[in-house]
């Protein structure tokens, strides 16, 4: 059995082919061209607390889709690099990936962003990562703010935190120190490992 390749059935391949990396090239420059800083283009970002209007503040200059990550992992201590580029400015606009980072360095603007508008900038990204690890925001630590919040914060306030409830473990943290050590010496006389856990 002879096997035949023609000129039509390699040019048919390379077109599929050379499809392909057309397609492909043309979506990377798509998502290059959209994953850029809204501000580069004059776009409305839609972050606002004025009701969702407003840009970005000014930023230095950044990389596509990364922002200015690299910039900021090659130079440490990387606070100082972000520093430096907020330094003379009252706001700044550093991006990291697809997160804005805003730099505030006026006292003026920080009391604003921390006093007037509390409400807004007091909650915690909603991630899937904080979801599960707070089991549906049912933990104090991972839980945005809000009523739920609120709630929890009373909740540890009142009997975890308050000088009574210390006083009243007291005895009980004084038995597991003295439990803790007599294991250890216990294990030590007789020559086997200690297992701290």
């Amino acid at each position: 059995m002879a096997v035949t390749f023609s000129l039509a059935t390699a040019a048919g391949v390379l077109t599929g082919g050379f499809l392909i990396m057309v397609l492909v090239t043309a979506t990377f420059f798509f998502l290059l061209f959209h994953s850029q800083n809204p501000n580069e283009h004059g776009k409305d970002s839609g972050r606002g607390g004025n009701g969702g209007g407003g840009s970005l503040p000014p930023g230095p200059a950044t990389l596509p889709i990364v922002g200015s990550l690299p910039m900021m992992l090659w130079r440490k201590p990387h606070f100082r690099w972000v520093l430096r580029k907020a330094e003379g400015k009252d706001i700044t606009c550093i991006r990291l990936g697809n997160v804005h980072v805003i730099v505030v360095n006026s006292p003026e603007l920080a009391r604003e962003f921390l006093k007037k508008n509390d409400a807004i900038f007091a909650s915690r990204p909603k991630t899937m990562a904080t979801e599960y690890s707070g089991r549906g925001f049912l933990s104090v630590v991972f839980t945005p703010w809000g009523d739920q919040w609120k709630k929890m914060r009373r909740v540890i306030v009142s009997h975890v935190v308050n000088h009574q409830q210390f006083q009243k473990m007291s005895k009980m943290r004084v038995e597991e120190a003295d439990n803790l050590v007599w294991y250890i010496q216990h294990q030590s006389k007789a020559g086997e490992e200690i297992n701290l856990r």
